[in-house]
């Protein structure tokens, strides 16, 4: 056991640990059990052990095992780095409508194949989620089955967690779970993550709270967040219905619907611009000037008769226009505003995020190649924009891969092929095929971001052989010493370099023939005696210059 998880430690009860004979890293739940494990609970539990062990999914944090002593029973899993929902939602308040649709995507797909195993989660939340691969992908934590009371008791929800349970299972002691249940929980998720707000509050009385929970509909996203595509928004308010027949009939129609939300909303109709023109079949609840003003609309003007007004008015907005073109004029080559443009994409490209960075791209580093060419600014950002195009490429491979996709242009199904042999661990066939491609490529400024993200995997795939290299040299170093430890006579030195060489590295292939080199040797003086020092006897120093001889 190592340092404890979680936002507040002190009350944590996941530990990261570290298996001492695989030295694999995992995370640790520890469950109290004050009363102790009767027989049919040490039984259940075991069997739920076995079941979790089965969950093969890379959407499901994997069940190493778990075990028990007299008072406290333990969960192992894998260890993930990145960190759970809630604590991106609090540095982020909400998300771009795309990321939270691709992760309640990558949600459904997991609870979809949860179902079709026999497990509900029934505890889905935003801290049971973990955000992971640079934000890429999203992983589902603690699947249990719904009588594990047997082994555990567990605490009462929080006014928060009861938000996100469906209205049929508030009842702690006959709730009513179901696949539906799931998909509420899941809408809840969805919610907060376009809104950055709970659907209730969770500061309401009890009663208030229970009665909101099952009879008050809460608001739409579209009142909230207006950049929400409407089908996406019309999704969620289905999946938050109190009557569990009326949200999606499974998981795998949630997730059908959720790939159609996707698609339809790729032909740009958002909420806010169905509001403005007036035209809302869905009843979205938004307010037609709110939305006039994130699309950036102007008031209709109302017509004077009046001559005398309108030749006043005329000559003001005359004077005004001519004042706001000096303006512009005067704007558009102050040197403020040049670095002001950079200042501003430098923060957004800081924070690393593919939203930040498409939209630095569109309202910063695009303006200032129009703006202020030939200028080191210019060359700065057309280099950032490459490299955001490159970014966008990578993540464009990696939901193909996710998903199963295809991909329609020659030069993007070959990169694909070659990430495919990456991910696979076919590192020397995928550096030869990005070589390839840049090689076929190169010349072409149409495939600049195929290309550049050929480079860029490539020389990763060099830094890890490169990395390789290094640890090859450090055993290496190692086997030097031991073999020098074995002249002194020093054998129990020897030894306990060899077995730390084969304990931590027997399963890595890179540095395969030196754990071989090692495994070999530590057979041979395998009988040695663990006293070869100076002092011992002739036969001993006898057996030590033989070794030497040998070696």
């Amino acid at each position: 056991m190592e340092a404890p998880l979680g936002v507040d430690p002190r009350r944590s009860t996941v530990f990261r640990a570290v298996h001492m004979q695989q030295k694999k890293a995992a995370a640790v739940r520890i469950f109290s059990t004050p009363m102790g494990l009767t027989p049919e609970a040490k039984t259940d539990f075991a069997q739920q052990i076995e079941a979790l062990k089965e969950l093969r999914h890379s959407g499901i944090v994997r069940c190493y095992g778990g075990g028990f002593d007299k008072k406290d029973a333990y969960l192992a899993y894998e260890f993930i780095e990145g960190e759970s929902l809630d604590m991106l939602l609090s540095r982020r308040q909400r998300l771009p409508w795309e990321t939270a649709l691709d992760y309640a995507l990558q949600l459904s797909e997991t609870l979809q194949y949860a179902h079709e195993h026999g497990w509900l989660h029934n505890r889905l939340r935003l801290d049971k989620v973990m955000v992971c691969a640079g934000g890429l992908e999203v992983k589902l934590l603690d699947l249990r089955r719904s009588d594990d009371s047997l082994w555990m008791t567990p605490a009462p929800p929080t006014p928060t967690q009861r938000i996100f349970l469906a209205p049929e299972c508030q009842d702690d002691l006959q709730p009513f779970p179901s696949e539906r249940s799931d998909i509420y929980s899941l809408g809840v998720l969805l919610f907060v993550m376009l809104t950055g707000q709970l659907p209730f509050n969770p500061d309401d009385t009890p009663e208030q709270l229970a009665a909101n929970i099952q009879r008050t509909v809460p608001p739409n996203v579209s009142a909230i967040s207006l950049d929400c595509p409407v089908w996406l928004s019309s999704l969620v308010a289905q999946m938050l219905d109190k009557d569990a027949i009326k949200r999606p009939y499974t998981m795998a129609a949630t997730s059908m619907a959720l790939n159609q939300a996707l698609t339809r909303a790729a032909g740009g109709v958002s909420v806010a611009e169905h509001v403005s023109s007036g035209f809302n079949p869905l009843q979205i609840k938004a307010d037609r000037q709110e939305a006039d003003k994130v699309l950036g609309k102007k008031k209709p003007k109302k017509e004077v008769d009046n001559r005398l007004t309108n030749a006043i008015l005329g000559t003001a907005l005359l004077v005004v226009s001519c004042v706001l073109v000096f303006a512009l004029i005067i704007w558009s080559v102050s040197p403020a505003n040049e670095a002001t443009l950079r200042e501003r994409a430098e923060e957004l490209i800081k924070d690393g995020d593919l939203a930040d960075l498409n939209y630095a791209v569109e309202n910063y580093l695009l303006p200032l190649t129009s703006r202020y060419p030939n200028t080191p600014n210019a060359e700065w950002a057309q280099q950032q924009i490459d490299e955001i195009d490159v970014s966008n490429l990578d993540r464009k491979i990696a939901v193909a891969l996710r998903f199963g996709r295809d991909l329609k242009e020659d030069d993007e199904k070959q990169l694909l092929e070659a990430v495919r042999a990456e991910e696979n661990g076919k590192t020397k066939e995928a550096a030869a095929q990005y070589s390839a491609i840049i090689t076929l490529f190169s010349n072409d400024p149409e495939h600049k971001r195929t290309v550049g993200l050929a480079q860029r995997r490539l020389k990763a795939i060099s830094e890890h052989e490169a990395g390789s290299s290094e640890l090859e040299a450090k055993l290496s170093k190692k086997m030097a010493e031991a073999e020098l430890a074995l002249k002194n006579n020093k054998v129990d030195e020897a030894r306990a370099i060899w077995e730390s060489i084969l304990s931590l590295y027997k399963e890595n292939k890179e540095v395969e023939s030196l754990v071989r080199q090692a495994d070999e040797l530590l057979k041979k003086h395998a009988s040695s005696s663990s006293s070869n020092s100076p002092d011992s006897s002739s036969s001993g120093a006898g057996d030590a210059k033989t070794d030497e001889s040998q070696n």
